[in-house]
């Protein structure tokens, strides 16, 4: 049973990732505050305020963005868990010098607001 709702899950992931994945990849280099990394995704979480990943190979373990219902929140979620899914990694651009920018709920200490995300290759 677990694996039949396992890849029912898988599939209907994938079936909202692929056109995902077809679109341009945002511009992930790096500029003042915004620190770009590999982002080796251990959990995916949604919340009232806010959709959050955690970077197991990350010191700040969290990166999250507001649970507004907008596109770029629902990609979030289904690239991070097509990620968590198939054990690839993601490339995350995360704002760094200004928490005051973190989605409510995304503490200073160890959480980045996301600010863009891609599948890594």
């Amino acid at each position: 049973m677990f694996r039949k709702t396992l890849t029912l899950a898988l599939i209907a992931t994938l079936t909202f990732v692929a056109p995902c994945l077809a679109q341009t990849v945002p511009d992930l280099s790096p500029v003042q505050n915004r620190i770009v990394g590999r982002c080796a995704v251990g959990e995916v979480a949604v919340f009232p305020d806010r959709t959050h990943i955690r970077c197991d190979n990350w010191d700040a373990r969290y990166a999250a963005v507001p649970t507004d219902g907008s596109a770029f929140s629902n990609s979030v979620v289904d690239l991070a868990l097509f990620a968590l899914q198939t054990g690839r990694t993601l490339t995350v651009r995360v704002e760094f010098g200004n928490v005051a920018q973190n989605p409510a709920g995304c503490l200073p200490r160890d959480c980045r607001r996301i600010l863009g995300i891609a599948i890594a290759p």
